[in-house]
């Protein structure tokens, strides 16, 4: 971004910059943040395109010590089958308070350097971020959505690191409404690697 493209950033949020030099307050720099990163990962209109495979990935699977080398070495095989990774813009929401927080400055780094891969990846045509604001707080919540929304047509595949969620989600196979179609739930290892 260029130093105009901030300016303009910020007077959209209401935040003056002037006296030249003026320091941002910390609830400026996180409001301007927040507009900043809403603005590069808007959501995607591609994403119920007719793939017949989806594949979701939530915060705790993207804060894995392995989750940049998954995608890294996931990126070009999603480019060549014309897949993309759909990240929930709930978890984007997420990502980006846990890398404000000022108390856990590691868990912080890895939630920028995550950020900074989802615009990256996103740029590529590897990650979609789907919904919005009116999505809820919690990506639990989003998935279950998901799922109810997608396993009727579409196979579907979630990362995620939370015990409860993949076994609720593999529960939706035996319901009537989604019988026969495919729902599968992986973790991620620190290696980037799929359990």
């Amino acid at each position: 971004m260029t130093a105009k493209d901030v300016r303009r950033l910020a007077s959209e949020c209401g935040i003056t910059t002037r006296p030249r030099g003026r320091y941002l307050t910390d609830y400026e720099r996180d409001r301007l943040y927040d507009a900043w990163l809403s603005s590069a990962v808007d959501d995607d209109t591609d994403v119920n395109s007719e793939s017949s495979r989806m594949i979701f990935i939530d915060t705790s699977s993207l804060l894995q010590p392995g989750a940049e080398t998954f995608l890294k070495n996931s990126a070009q095989k999603l480019l060549m089958n014309g897949q993309k990774l759909i990240v929930p813009f709930v978890v984007v929401t997420e990502l980006s308070r846990k890398a404000l927080q000022s108390d856990n400055p590691v868990l912080a780094k890895r939630a920028r350097g995550i950020l900074d891969a989802i615009i990256n990846y996103k740029e590529m045509g590897v990650i979609a971020v789907y919904g919005d604001d009116n999505d809820g707080t919690f990506a639990d919540n989003v998935f279950h959505k998901l799922a109810a929304m997608f396993a009727l047509h579409r196979e579907l595949i979630f990362i995620t690191q939370d015990n409860r969620l993949g076994q609720d989600l593999l529960t939706m196979l035996h319901m009537g409404s989604v019988r026969n179609r495919k729902i599968s739930v992986y973790k991620l290892d620190r290696h980037g690697q799929l359990n």
